[in-house]
């Protein structure tokens, strides 16, 4: 098992500060079934099941604001459907989309305790990266274009605990180890388990979106939105996809370290 280091966090370890905005998320759900599927700054409540930020029949919508600096507290990111997993809720032909939210706000939203859709921790997912929200490294950590090219992605998986799977995944962790680096760079607040480097290959969507700490105006100054620049931070930092109808249609990027 690799653990990866606390956030905000590049891939060569370095802590920085995000000054990150929230709004809301939309997941419309069409009929039929579906296919199934390390970062906060604060303590958030746990999560179970999909929140009411999914914008499905019945569930209404639900924003909040963020503190920037590590270790404030944050009022809980939406109050939870305990029924809803996103193998559930997002049916067959549906359209995921990017909720807005703040990159380090992404709610749990599938049947694993970790922000987002889920990781595949106990070895469930196959070759393919069911339509939902993950959060992943793209490629080897090297930057390299041929992670990003040609109309395909290169997805590593990584597992974000939080709350009380974040404190959970600690003291499992750091009681046995409390020197040991993951310990020493994370919290259990955004406590991040990168199970293996299992890299899966997904096609992208033609008019796929490209953001850096959100879609739209980034919060972080001076970066570029440039997906095929050399400085790119999805070369380098973690990065948050949305994947919709078996293909990837959003990259929404960590601000870089700095």
């Amino acid at each position: 098992m690799t653990l990866s280091r606390e956030r905000p966090t590049n891939r060569s370890g370095g802590p920085a500060r995000l000054v990150i905005a929230l709004a809301a998320v939309t997941v419309l759900a069409a009929a039929g079934c579906s296919s199934t599927a390390e970062r906060s700054d604060a303590t958030l409540p746990p999560l179970a099941g999909g929140p009411t930020t999914l914008a499905l029949p019945g569930i209404a919508t639900s924003t909040t604001s963020v503190a920037p600096d590590p270790g404030s507290s944050v009022p809980p990111s939406a109050s939870i459907d305990p029924a809803s997993t996103i193998s559930s809720t997002i049916a067959s032909g549906a359209t995921v989309t990017w909720g807005g939210w703040a990159y380090y706000e992404v709610p749990q939203l599938g049947a694993e305790p970790v922000r987002g859709s889920g990781c595949g921790a106990t070895g469930g997912l196959g070759d393919v990266v069911p339509d939902g929200i993950w959060n992943v490294n793209i490629g080897d950590g090297s930057g390299a274009d041929r992670f990003w090219s040609g109309g395909t992605i290169s997805l590593d998986l990584r597992c974000i605990y939080a709350g009380d799977a974040g404190r959970a995944q600690w003291n499992t962790v750091c009681s046995a180890a409390p020197d040991a680096d993951a310990c020493l760079s994370q919290s259990p607040d955004w406590f991040v388990v990168n199970v293996n480097s299992r890299l899966r290959t997904m096609p992208v969507a033609a008019t796929v979106q490209y953001g850096v700490g959100a879609l739209g105006t980034p919060p972080c100054a001076g970066v570029s939105l440039d997906p095929t620049s050399v400085s790119a931070p999805w070369r380098f930092m973690d990065s948050w996809v949305v994947v919709s109808g078996g293909q990837v249609t959003a990259v929404i990027a960590a601000c870089p370290a700095g």
